[in-house]
């Protein structure tokens, strides 16, 4: 949910319309477009969106957040990953 209806402001994923009959589709996907979008893998640095921050219990520890990644992209080097950092936040509407 977090990658998909969030608030609408410039560092939030898109706003779409879900359909009842496809809801679990619909949101694997928007969730892997925004990974692709926001995420990336520099020198042993995951960089992520700051909703992984924000919502920190929602996504758990360090290697569970790496693991979450993996499992929604092909970003090459996510095996050596020592350090995520969080991208800046753009709020404004």
């Amino acid at each position: 949910m977090h990658f998909a209806l969030n608030c609408g402001a410039q560092s939030c994923p898109t706003i779409l319309f879900y359909e009842v009959a496809h809801y679990e589709t619909q949101i694997e996907e928007a969730t892997k477009g925004f990974l692709v979008q926001t995420s990336s893998v520099k020198y042993e640095v995951l960089e992520l969106s700051k909703l992984f921050y924000y919502y920190s219990g929602d996504f758990g520890s360090k290697k569970e957040k790496i693991a979450f990644v993996k499992k929604n992209t092909n970003l090459p080097g996510l095996e050596a990953i020592k350090k995520i950092k969080y991208s800046p936040y753009d709020w404004p509407i």
